[in-house]
């Protein structure tokens, strides 16, 4: 069967290893491998999706410099080149089904708690995997519906998965900024926790932990989960031992491996990394918060501030996303309140009533929020919203906020972007320039709203 003009499939080979894919009324996408040869069976891949679904051969145009190769590719994705532009030697490499086309290591598994693995070939292309409507910019799915996404910390970039590649996007215009390949680099997408990040996600499957940050993929790494687990808060994540409630040191994880932060003083507790040091619970005096460098020198040393005249210390709480303690006390009227205090500070920035509810209240590992009762307070910013009632189950959301469990036996999500029902569009959160990131109702496309 002779392939139809319809839709128009150009794919151009901007780079070794880098190719940009334009179909006629889908979003652009573009596929980068090892070699042009691995990148192209990407392509080969991708097409005879469409291919089959059209039940039908496609043609492909494929330009690489000055030289434009026209193939039609059959459903089976078998690619047969038709003519060429100028008068060169058919490059046979290219003839090979995507099938049988070998999957270039993406990750090299290896053993041990160091690296299991090196991710590389991420992308950084200009063009834009999206489709451009009025109603904002769309990130179809093409493989399926929503499983998972999250927004960054900074709301600079969304990830997401698309049946079994993990994909990092700008958050404003939706362009892509890496893919890879899960499948390859032996991952089950089914298995995958997105976790936001400062500026960036961490990526959670039993045993195994990887990040992106700063423009790639970190390598992937092993954790010993019978005495090991991994926290984030105040949007940056650590690995800390299981059974030692003030361990002497924490591992801090970031896209080029993990940092030993050690504890400054005997019985210092870890409360977040923030701002290249870490952040410790000090008894000393009356409470002391301590900043320290990774090998456990004190770079400042603070009393905590009583928030109010006579007020008592109850117990720390935790950290801000700006990297402020915060820590619970009760005062001589009944109140019970949040203090916020800069760790090289010596006065409190701020202060949050939460009267009746101080035995529930948690900050998620953003560290944008805090939840209290039936409010959830804002830390980064001022305000709070009420929830439709005390919640009877509260539980951190790997994406930021919470999800809760009500009495009635309804369920929704505390967000930084404010109450989501469950029967509610899932919403990812709100983007660094005020858009708000959410998921179809149909559930096969991610939506920055206008």
């Amino acid at each position: 069967m002779d392939a139809l003009d319809y839709p128009r499939i150009d794919a151009t080979v901007s780079a070794d290893g880098l190719i940009q894919l334009e179909i006629q009324d889908h979003a652009p996408r573009t596929f980068q491998d090892v070699t042009t040869e691995e990148a192209l069976g990407q392509v080969w891949n991708h097409c005879a999706h469409l291919a089959q679904t059209l039940g039908r051969d496609v043609k492909i145009y494929v330009q690489e410099g000055t030289k434009t190769s026209y193939y039609t590719l059959t459903p089976e994705g078998e690619p047969t080149l038709q003519t060429v532009t100028e008068e060169v030697e058919k490059p046979s490499i290219w003839r090979r089904k995507a099938i049988l086309i070998p999957a270039a290591a993406l990750l090299a598994l290896g053993l041990g708690g160091g690296a299991f693995a090196v991710v590389n070939a991420l992308n950084q292309p200009a063009t834009t995997t999206t489709a451009t409507t009025p109603a904002g910019v769309t990130l179809t799915l093409d493989n399926g519906t929503y499983t998972t996404g999250a927004l960054s910390g900074d709301g600079q970039r969304i990830s997401y998965i698309d049946g079994s590649t993990l994909y990092v996007v700008d958050a404003t215009k939706g362009t892509l900024v890496s893919q890879t390949d899960l499948t390859k680099n032996k991952i089950e997408a089914a298995g995958l926790t997105i976790h936001p990040t400062g500026d960036g996600f961490l990526y959670t499957a039993p045993g195994s932990y990887f990040m992106w940050s700063g423009g790639k993929f970190s390598n992937i790494n092993t954790i010993t989960t019978k005495a090991q687990t991994i926290i984030t808060r105040a949007g940056e994540s650590v690995i800390i031992s299981r059974n030692d409630p003030t361990p002497g040191s924490v591992q801090k994880i970031s896209v080029n491996g993990t940092e030993r932060y050690r504890s400054p003083a005997e019985g210092a507790a870890f409360i977040a990394t923030s701002k290249g040091n870490a952040i410790w619970a000090s008894t000393r005096g009356n409470g002391t918060i301590i900043t320290a460098t990774a090998n456990g020198t004190e770079t400042g040393a603070h009393s905590l501030v009583t928030p109010t005249e006579g007020a008592t210390f109850t117990r720390w709480v935790g950290a801000t996303a700006n990297g402020e303690v915060v820590t619970l006390w009760h005062t001589p009227a009944g109140q019970d309140i949040l203090a916020l205090q800069a760790p090289e500070s010596d006065s409190v920035s701020r202060t949050i009533d939460i009267t009746g509810a101080a035995d529930s209240v948690k900050i998620d590992g953003t560290g944008t929020i805090a939840i209290a009762g039936d409010h959830v307070h804002h830390l980064t910013t001022e305000g709070s919203y009420a929830l439709p009632a005390v919640p009877t189950k509260v539980t951190s959301r790997p994406a930021g906020g919470f999800s809760l469990e009500f009495g009635d036996g309804t369920t929704g999500d505390a967000t930084p972007s404010g109450y989501i029902a469950s029967t509610d569009t899932p919403v990812l959160g709100t983007t660094a320039d005020g858009h708000r990131v959410t998921v179809s109702p149909d559930q096969h496309s991610i939506v920055i709203n206008p």
